[in-house]
């Protein structure tokens, strides 16, 4: 029997890749998105959306669960951001607020595994693949203040930091319902450089990302099933 499978999440779900020849985003036939859905196994219901963060992603879900089943959830990417030209503006740490803080972050995303359960699908929580902290700086800060937005930051590496906290979060939220982790974080980490999985833009997944995650949950998702049924039975 087909297994109802939702996306929510961000582009990484959706599918999205930064295309070199255009400079722009475009989706790729890579994703497990894609690959997925040409699987009899799997009816997959991809409601994730470029540039989503937690809190949309609820309002979504509580659209879109019309039945039962299981959903992957992968949010943190776009929460952890900046709105980059008011930090150029007013580089204060104090002043400037990314789009969801870390406490409303962790609120929600519990509030999003206890409404799916509430309709009986079960979550399932991704880690997010660690981003290249040079390259992602360097496309936040195209015709702005770089000066600005530097020492905002302090070091590009903190670029990289504050992402791996959203991470952790997802990990930490997962961990406290008992909720299956997809550690896509550790994935990209095992590699020798998993740089070279990433677009220009530092933080997207390339075609390569995309097929290594691919592979990944094609895998987990069926020693998953696997021992979900043997539970079951």
């Amino acid at each position: 029997m087909d297994k109802t499978l939702y996306l929510f999440g961000d582009s990484l779900t959706r599918g999205v890749v930064l295309d070199k020849a255009t400079g722009k985003y475009r989706l790729t036939k890579a994703s497990f998105s894609s690959s997925l859905a040409t699987d009899c196994q799997y009816n997959i219901v991809n409601c994730s959306k470029l540039g989503l963060t937690i809190e949309k992603g609820l309002s979504i879900m509580r659209q879109k669960t019309s039945q039962e089943g299981y959903a992957i959830l992968e949010y943190g990417g776009n929460d952890c951001d900046f709105f980059w030209d008011q930090v150029a503006s007013n580089p204060d740490f104090k002043t400037q607020k990314c789009k969801v803080p870390p406490e409303r972050f962790l609120s929600l995303y519990r509030q999003a595994v206890e409404y799916l359960r509430s309709r009986n699908v079960s979550p399932i929580i991704c880690t997010l693949p660690p981003i290249d902290a040079h390259r992602y700086f360097q496309w936040i800060s195209r015709g702005l203040d770089q000066a600005a937005i530097l020492s905002f930051l302090v070091t590009e590496h903190r670029i990289y930091t504050w992402q791996e906290l959203y991470s952790q979060l997802s990990y930490q939220v997962a961990k406290e319902m008992g909720c299956p982790v997809l550690d896509l974080r550790r994935l990209f980490l095992q590699k020798q450089d998993y740089r070279q999985y990433l677009c220009d833009d530092g933080i997207h997944p390339n075609e390569e990302g995309h097929q290594l995650i691919t592979s990944e949950v094609k895998q987990w998702l069926q020693r998953f099933f696997s021992q979900d049924t043997q539970q079951i039975a």
